[in-house]
């Protein structure tokens, strides 16, 4: 079923997503009145208007990952300059299969998103026993508990195949939350919710050593 994003009016433009990144159109234009536009082709629009990118890589990239952040449940308010902003933020690590990205225990000082990959998530029981609670791929996110609820790590976080994660440092993430009370809600309600799962499961399990 078809969601309406945007509607666009004189002097907007549109199409050039696809062809900056050479990826499949990611929405459908419908005309809701009669319409005159001006058109590009590809070849043209690579030889006019793309050198008037600079760095025109990085575009690439910054709109690959405003896509993916839009994306991502917790900042669907965000418009599109917020969530360009944001991207500028964001540090890419790339990490081959079975790395550690941080360990139960440890302080928190970065939150993630999973672009590409996968990540498994470990906790330590008192009984010594490591679980396997969850596995996060791309568009998924980490690491808010410790920096919500000023607590050390929860659970060990490893790659479980090559991956790439974005992250965003303590102080910036605190800016992000403090500037959006839509996304500080719901990184609360999900930090709230593992924080208890992480807590009944270590707690449970203690009870019946």
């Amino acid at each position: 079923m078809e969601q309406p994003l945007e509607e666009l009016v004189a002097g907007d433009y549109f199409g050039e997503r696809a062809l900056l990144t050479g990826e499949p159109r990611n929405a459908s234009v419908r005309a809701l009145a009669p319409v005159e536009a001006l058109t590009l082709t590809k070849k043209d629009f690579d030889r006019l208007i793309r050198p008037g990118f600079e760095g025109h890589r990085k575009v690439d990239v910054a709109l690959r990952r405003v896509n993916m952040l839009h994306r991502i449940p917790i900042f669907a308010d965000f418009d599109v300059f917020e969530l360009g902003h944001l991207a500028t933020q964001l540090q890419r690590i790339r990490l081959g299969a079975d790395q550690i990205v941080f360990a139960q225990g440890d302080s928190g000082d970065r939150f993630f998103i999973v672009e590409t990959g996968q990540v498994a998530v470990r906790v330590q029981l008192p009984s010594g026993e490591i679980i396997e609670n969850a596995r996060m791929g791309p568009g998924e996110y980490f690491g808010e508990i410790a920096l919500l609820m000023d607590v050390p790590r929860t659970a060990t976080i490893v790659t479980s195949q090559p991956t790439q994660l974005l992250s965003i440092q303590a102080e910036d993430f605190k800016q992000l939350i403090w500037h959006s009370k839509g996304v500080n809600r719901a990184l609360e309600r999900t930090a709230s919710r593992r924080y208890h799962f992480y807590s009944q499961t270590i707690g449970s399990t203690a009870n019946n050593v």
